[in-house]
């Protein structure tokens, strides 16, 4: 198993890689590890059904005014889900949290 601040290490260096890639199928294998780093940890099923559909519409690529319009509450409890969402799931961010989710869904769909 490797170290948490290695496997930290590591997944920033993905991010990195992915987003500088211009071959497909390199990106593919970056996105392949990059997916088993970070879902092992977490599950579909630790958040909520509001929190899944918040990260849905993240994904989307929806900013928290609109995901609050959307769902009908304030953008200031859209912050608090997706506070809630970063303390549950191993993402730091927006970008983290999209892949994560679009991971997670592809894997759900295999099943």
């Amino acid at each position: 198993m490797i170290p948490a601040s290695q496997k930290e290490q590591r997944i920033s260096e993905l991010f990195l890689l992915i987003s500088n890639e211009l071959n497909p199928g390199r990106v593919h294998a970056l996105a392949t590890e990059l997916a088993q780093l970070l879902t092992p940890q977490a599950r579909l099923h630790e958040l909520s059904q509001r929190e899944l559909r918040l990260a849905e519409l993240v994904t989307e690529g929806l900013k928290n005014c609109e995901i609050a319009e959307k769902i009908g509450v304030s953008s200031k409890v859209v912050k608090n889900y997706l506070s809630n969402i970063y303390g549950k799931i191993p993402v730091r961010n927006r970008l983290e949290l999209a892949l994560w989710y679009e991971t997670q869904v592809h894997k759900r769909k295999l099943q």
